[in-house]
């Protein structure tokens, strides 16, 4: 029962990785061979498998190998027709119809046809539906015709682990089916070098030195263990962006190029892909657009601590960049803690341009939820919210405001689902993506106890001040204009008045909030003044505000 196909074994050899999937194959067809050699004239039933794990990890190619494996041994039957069994390759849209009953027949006829051979079911967990969904119908046809067919033919389902998890819990008869589940893992850094240049050796590419470390980053920064990371997939994209710089890059020359010229067949550093240049090329970031990010932060009214603390982590992760080219850098994650009003969220907003400049974040996008985005109504739907949520804020900066929401008043709560779903996030994509929690300086050091490995993960803790009563009336003055108003004689003063007054007597001190609201209703009482007096013509008298617009303010 020795494999005699030179072919299947080479083409086995020389797939790059995969160790363990070649060991749990290796040991299937061994268990075969044994059974042969106890029983010659038994009929040997190879079962049914799951494939799990990241996309780009092989599980197509080892399904085609198995199956030549399986030929080579004798195993095939023979389908409906009395001819020799096939690999038959599906998704969920050769199984399933629009219509209730139409998937029970479109899917039967798949798996008849499939008969004496392999059936590879590829992102299998996709039957699963939200509701009444048709894919269940398939399932439900599948069941038993697995067990009803067990020996005449091999159905192998893939797709991402979590995913496969809840497909096989979809029936309660499903899982007892399989008789193996072969785990794919993620690649390696160098493995995935290595697929890089079987895919420039197939095309006679050349890679020049420098190239190496380049991808050498890439591929660091793109490897992990989420549903987003392609594996293979995601190398042959870069390596066909590679080539295709590389011939835009030529294009200018292509009258003066010969067959076979050199150049042809070189990939230099400036063929990576434009979206990596912030990660390989640190000549990429000018001091003027950090200078332009930084703008519109310096503009901002008062927060003068906060600024000093932002300028440093700049410098800290500009000399970073320096000291380690074409490196990844962490960004940081950070805490935001002052009063209500305190500019917590433009900060976040303004800190996700500055970073982007810097070339630390890929998308430079930002991510704004509270507690409600990330917690779900079962035990478990939490981890699942949330997680997908880290997700979304890969790239970019993913901002919890009042963050201390989080910690319930129990342990039965789902708060606690959530920040344990975060913390290790935070470890295991920490170049990725920048998380910034906000919230009351007392309440987010309860949230920070919360989970004995939470506080450990933040780099940085800002401090928002209150604003002084001159920068709230610089706030409100921004208003004033933005809505082309103006200020009657004596307004101001009496605006210092009013915000003194909140400020040292409200319970719930709301700074620029509270600044908004006055003026809100200063509007507002404007407005009934004017309406009230038809002979208000005059476009200046229209938008004045006067002294007695001030007056029955609620603060």
């Amino acid at each position: 029962m020795k494999i005699k196909n030179k072919k299947i074994a080479e083409l086995f050899e020389d797939i790059v990785g995969l160790d363990s999937v070649k060991e749990n194959v290796q040991s299937i067809i061994n268990n075969i061979k044994l059974e042969k050699l106890r029983d010659p004239n038994k009929k040997i039933i190879p079962g049914h498998y799951v494939f799990q794990g990241n996309p780009g990890t092989g599980k197509t190619t080892i399904a085609r190998i198995l199956f030549d494996a399986f030929k080579e041994m004798g195993l095939l039957g023979k389908d409906l027709a009395g001819k020799e069994g096939k690999l038959v390759e599906v998704t969920r849209s050769d199984l399933v119809t629009p219509a209730i009953g139409g998937t029970a027949e479109r899917t039967t006829k798949v798996l008849n046809s499939a008969l004496g051979g392999i059936l590879f079911i590829d992102e299998a967990y996709s039957l699963v539906g939200e509701g009444k969904d048709v894919g269940e119908e398939a399932i439900e046809t599948i069941v038993p015709f697995m067990e009803n067919n067990k020996d005449r033919f091999t159905l192998i389902v893939a797709g991402y682990t979590e995913d496969m998890i809840d497909f096989l819990a979809q029936n309660t008869g499903l899982k007892s089916r399989f008789d193996f589940t072969i785990n794919f893992e993620d690649y390696t850094n160098e493995e995935l070098m290595d697929i890089f240049q079987i895919f420039a050796k197939q095309r006679n590419m050349k890679i020049a030195k420098d190239v190496i470390p380049a991808l050498a980053t890439i591929f660091k920064y793109k490897k992990r263990n989420t549903r987003h990371f392609g594996n293979a997939r995601e190398v042959r994209k870069i390596f066909k962006g590679c080539i295709s710089k590389l011939n835009e890059r030529l294009t200018p020359l292509i009258d003066e190029l010969q067959a076979n010229d050199s150049r042809l067949f070189y990939i230099t550093l400036e063929d990576i892909p434009k979206e990596y240049d912030w990660l390989v090329k640190h000549e990429g970031i000018s001091q003027e657009s950090i200078d332009d990010a930084y703008k519109n932060f310096d503009n901002v009214i008062g927060l003068q601590s906060v600024k000093t603390s932002v300028l440093d982590i700049i410098d800290k992760i500009q000399v970073a960049k320096r000291r380690k080219k074409n490196s990844l850098i962490f960004p940081g994650h950070y805490i935001f803690q002052g009063n209500p009003g305190t500019g917590k969220t433009m900060v976040a907003n303004l800190m996700d341009d500055i970073f982007k400049s810097l070339h630390v974040l890929q998308r430079g996008h930002i991510v704004s939820v509270t507690r409600e985005d990330l917690v779900g109504q079962y035990i478990g739907h939490t981890a699942i919210k949330t997680k997908k949520v880290l997700e979304s804020a890969l790239g970019g900066v993913l901002f919890i405001d009042e963050a201390y929401s989080l910690a319930g008043t129990s342990k039965s709560d789902f708060g606690q689902e959530a920040i344990n779903t975060i913390v290790p996030f935070m470890e295991n994509h920490r170049e990725e993506f920048m998380l910034i929690i906000a919230g009351y300086p007392h309440d987010i050091e309860n949230l920070l106890d919360s989970n004995s490995g939470l506080r450990s993960r933040f780099t940085h803790t800002i401090n928002f001040e209150d604003y002084e009563v001159k920068e709230m009336i610089e706030i409100f003055e921004i208003l004033v204009n933005n809505e082309q108003y103006h200020l009657e004689n004596g307004v101001r003063n009496t605006l210092k008045v009013v915000f003194k007054s909140i400020k040292e007597n409200s319970d719930d001190f709301g700074n620029a909030r509270d600044v908004r609201k006055i003026f809100t209703q200063i509007c507002t009482n404007l407005d009934k003044r004017i309406a009230k007096d038809l002979s208000i013509t005059d476009s200046y008298a229209l938008h004045l505000i006067k002294q007695e617009d001030l007056l029955d303010l609620r603060f």
